[in-house]
């Protein structure tokens, strides 16, 4: 590199610059010669920060890798020591390099990406000869609150405080009916009921308010509405997105967040469940599906791939997901060397990495369509429960086997072997008897539903167990619990060749075998089990009395057939990790770490995901709680506090509101993390009850609304869309749970989803009308509805989902026969109510339900021009009448006349497409 590109200033420029100072005064300006008079004292975090964090830092920041002429610009004393002179601007050679017109000593290079603003050049000046203060960054630092803040109404206070500095107010209140939306959309998901409505415009503002929200944040919907977007951070999807993208079973993980909102867990406990569910003792159901968050990234199960690869892949995963979701940093920037703008270093990467080394799994996973995913739960209610708890007595009553025991009541030694025998190794005279002796059950520690009794970690066994019978019965059952694929010979030959697993603690497997292979006298079973992946488990047992097991397996078969699995996380020995150079998964000349905290952010000794969860919602961390009210803040206002939600490091956003984001996380924590605490300090706020409408000083001043002297407007989130469609035209089925649903969805969009082909049938009955959070989200292709309107393919952490105004969105309004049978429905129960006597009447009704408030005069009257317009059309063309009244599943009545159903379904689908339909006013 040439030295003079260097940002340190070689001597021969400094020669130079003092031989010609005349030329390089003027080529500055005068803003060198006398210190800024500036109005307002300089805040580094505020104003300073971002500009080196943008435009410096890549070069002289923290990353020593890639550090230029060792100079860092992130620390004070690198800087002072070097290139600022605090208190004189004229001196600093910082100053002289960014404003020179030397193409080799100009900063940032004439190259470089960025480049400083004439504004953003002046604020270094005025900054530098105002002391160049500095400031750690201000997410670093442990939230306090002030003595001197109000004990109510501290939200509007804060808020306040800053607009009066620009002599600014908070807007005027908004109508009661936007209000009670407002409160419905960003409670629920949901629009408010017409009676709803009218209740609310009971009681004064204030009133109506607290009893609205607390009826909202108290239905069902509320946590169905929470989940949305911490699904998005957690890349919940009922895909594994790689290659084929093949469904798996991971629904109950998408319940128990639900019902976590739902039921107002504190978020500390909700973040132990998820990231150390399993470790905790005695844990429950809900706590080891909570656990399954750590299965929900991508995986594999492409031939030819590398299993350490994609291990790697996994690991790193997890790393970025874990501390972009409760940390809301980028620490995945560190992956390949230390972070360039935060103080992440390439150690922090890996040892975080480490936490989640304990964790069972593979990079590949071969077949697993038919082998699975790996370590599964069975997540089943608590009717089917009991249930099957009932048959399974019946079960034990009649004895597990009366020819050869299995293990489930009592150990029964056989003979085994791990590396491949002789080709002889089944026959009854071979000789076993240099094979080792175990009590069966075999398997791995940590497969469900098993009792083992014999430790068995390879990928095969052999097992061999002699019996005598004095005589051959009539009947002869194999009773097996395989895990995964098990051949099975008597006296030498083949009787099953199993596939997959069967893995039920009470429950075995039960297959008749052919009487002719035993024989009076001595009889051996041998069985070759091989695991391919996930757990693993072999067991059996003979008898010749299962007519009745087999009926109560049957009856237990059938009850399961509805039960869910879920993606189960499995504490195993943990891998070595090490820190690998670049980022290269084939290096391992890399240092051996251990699990840690990053280094600048605690010294603490941490060893497991449990110690992880533990700080991560500790006080001593800074972080978690202001990203979390910082997206809470989003929800209720359209923007985060400070706007960028995924990163609250150096390139993230100063906070708008700096002290009401610290008080507010102060709060959340001292309320023992409350969300809905939260969630009711900001619906009754004033701020919160603002109108959305702009006035001329306001678009001059503050045109993104970041002081909050308005509230915000904006588009309804995809799922929100649906639901609003199916709840005003009273298809919605508000069932919470359950597995995923197909909707609607275009013919052919499925073509190109191969290895192999799949064929799109969406669901029929009360589950075409669920609620959007339960659309079956396929990440390669996802449904086209969710797509047009910003939902990610949660292939990786969303924190933030943008907001496109495309035509897709309204051709999807228009088009989707979700909407088309919502509208069909609405007409069809409008036009047979026998209250609404005329056209007006049967629109003004419509317009209620769909917008939450009268319609104006014009508008009924553009309604009426309309619908005449679509009468006369359908009248002439019953044929398309027919055609459009016949979309959805339900059957259109007989008795109603079709053109003009037709006609009133097109007036319903131009209020459902309206821009106020789908907005958050």
């Amino acid at each position: 590199m040439n030295k003079k590109r260097q940002m340190l200033i070689p001597n021969s420029i400094r020669h130079r610059a003092q031989n010609n100072l005349c030329l390089l005064l003027i080529s500055i300006g005068a803003i060198l010669v006398t210190k800024s008079k500036a109005s307002e004292e300089i805040a580094f975090n505020r104003d300073v920060r971002p500009i080196l964090a943008d435009n410096c830092w890549s070069c002289h920041g923290p990353d020593a890798g890639n550090r230029k002429a060792k100079l860092r610009l992130d620390k004070r004393e690198s800087a002072t020591k070097e290139v600022i002179v605090p208190g004189n601007a004229n001196k600093s050679p910082l100053i002289q390099r960014i404003f020179s017109d030397d193409d080799d000593e100009i900063m940032p290079p004439k190259d470089h990406r960025k480049k400083l603003t004439s504004p953003q050049k002046k604020l270094l000046v005025d900054w530098i000869n105002q002391g160049a203060k500095w400031q750690d960054h201000w997410a670093w630092i442990r939230p306090i609150r002030k003595d001197d803040i109000p004990t109510e109404k501290v939200i509007d206070w804060f808020l306040l405080k800053e607009l009066k500095k620009g002599n600014l107010k908070f807007s005027e209140v908004a109508p009661a009916h936007t209000i009670i939306r407002r409160l419905s959309f960003d409670l629920r998901g949901l629009p408010p009921t017409t009676e709803e409505v009218k209740e609310f415009q009971k009681y004064n503002m204030e009133e109506s308010i607290k009893r609205a929200a607390k009826l909202f944040i108290s239905s069902p919907s509320f946590g169905e509405r929470m989940a949305v977007h911490w699904l998005d951070l957690v890349r919940y999807a009922d895909t594994n997105g790689y290659h084929a993208d093949i469904e798996w079973s991971v629904s109950p993980y998408r319940d128990y967040v639900i019902n976590a909102f739902n039921n107002n867990m504190p978020f500390d406990q909700f973040t132990l469940e998820q990231i150390a569910g399993d470790l905790i003792p005695n844990a429950s159901t809900e706590q080891k599906v909570a656990a399954g968050y750590n299965r929900l990234n991508m995986k594999s199960t492409e031939f030819g791939i590398q299993d350490k690869e994609y291990l790697s892949k996994h690991s790193a995963d997890r790393v970025r997901t874990t501390a972009t979701t409760w940390l809301g940093a980028t620490l995945g920037c560190a992956e390949c060397h230390d972070h360039k703008f935060d103080p992440f270093s390439i150690r922090d990467f890996y040892s975080f990495a480490a936490f989640f080394a304990d964790i069972k799994s593979v990079g590949y996973y071969p077949d697993a369509q038919k082998k699975g995913w790996g370590e599964t739960i069975e997540v089943i209610d608590q009717k089917t429960i009991t249930k099957i708890a009932g048959l399974k007595s019946a079960l034990k009553s009649i004895g597990p086997s009366n020819i050869l025991k299995d293990s489930r009541k009592e150990g029964n030694a056989w003979q085994y072997i791990f590396n491949k025998p002789n080709p002889e190794w089944n026959l009854p005279d071979y000789d076993d008897s240099k094979w080792n002796s175990g009590e069966a059950g075999f398997g791995s520690p940590g497969t469900p539903n098993v009792k083992i009794r014999t430790e068995w970690n390879s990928s095969d066994i052999w097992i061999r167990k002699a019996f005598n019978l004095k005589e051959v019965p009539k009947k002869i059952f194999l009773l097996i619990q395989h895990d995964e694929d098990a051949t099975v010979s008597i006296n030498g030959n083949k009787v099953e060749n199993l596939k997959g697993y069967s893995t039920d603690s009470e429950a075995y497997a039960v297959h008749g075998i052919d009487t002719k292979h035993f024989k009076i006298g001595k009889n051996v079973l041998a069985i070759h089990c091989r695991q391919t992946s996930g757990g693993q488990f072999i067991d059996a047992g003979l008898s010749s009395e299962v007519t009745e097991n087999i009926e109560i397996e049957k009856q237990i078969k059938e009850l399961r057939q509805n039960n869910r699995k879920m993606l189960a996380t499995v504490s195993v020995e943990p891998r070595t990790v090490r820190i690998l150079p670049r980022g290269d998964w084939m290096d391992s000349t890399g240092e051996i770490v251990g699990p840690a905290i990053p280094q600048f952010l605690s010294k603490k000794e941490t060893r497991s995901r449990t110690d992880l969860a533990k700080w991560i919602t500790s006080k001593e961390n800074p972080l978690t709680a202001r990203v979390f009210v910082n997206r809470l803040w989003k929800i209720f206002f359209g923007n985060g506090i400070s706007r960028v939600l995924d990163d609250i490091g150096s390139q993230g956003e100063w906070p708008s509101h700096p002290e009401l984001l610290d008080w507010l996380a102060v709060e959340f924590m001292e309320s023992d993390w409350n969300v809905k605490h939260m969630v009711n300090l900001i619906v009754n706020s004033k701020a919160y009850r603002q109108s959305s409408l702009k006035n001329e000083r306001l678009k001059v001043i503050d045109p993104e609304n970041r002081l909050i002297a308005r509230q915000s407007r904006f588009r309804l989130e995809a799922e929100f869309i649906r639901d609003n469609a199916l709840a005003v035209s009273g298809l919605l089925v508000q069932k919470v749970g359950g597995p995923s649903v197909k909707p609607y969805q275009p013919g052919g969009y499925w073509e190109n989803l191969n290895f192999p082909r799949r064929t799109y049938k969406a669901d029929s009955g009360s589950d075409q009308y669920r609620r959007g959070i339960y659309t079956h989200w396929q990440r390669q292709f996802l449904h086209p509805a969710l797509l047009a309107f910003d939902a990610p393919s949660r292939e990786e952490c969303t924190a933030n989902r943008p907001r496109s105004n495309t035509p897709l969105a309204a051709l999807v309004l228009l088009n989707d026969p979700t909407q088309i049978e919502a509208a069909r429905t609405m007409a069809q129960k409008t036009i047979t109510d026998s209250a609404l006597k005329n056209d007006e009447s049967k629109i003004s009704s419509m317009f209620m339900r769909v917008l939450s408030r009268p319609a104006l005069g014009p508008e009924i009257a553009g309604l009426k021009q309309l619908l005449e317009k679509h009468r006369k059309e359908f009248s002439k063309d019953p044929e398309s009448a027919n055609e459009l009244v016949s979309i959805g599943q339900e059957p259109s009545p007989e008795n109603i006349d079709q053109p003009e159903l037709a006609s009133w379904v097109s007036v319903a689908r131009v209020l459902l497409n309206l821009h106020e339909t789908i907005t958050r006013n």
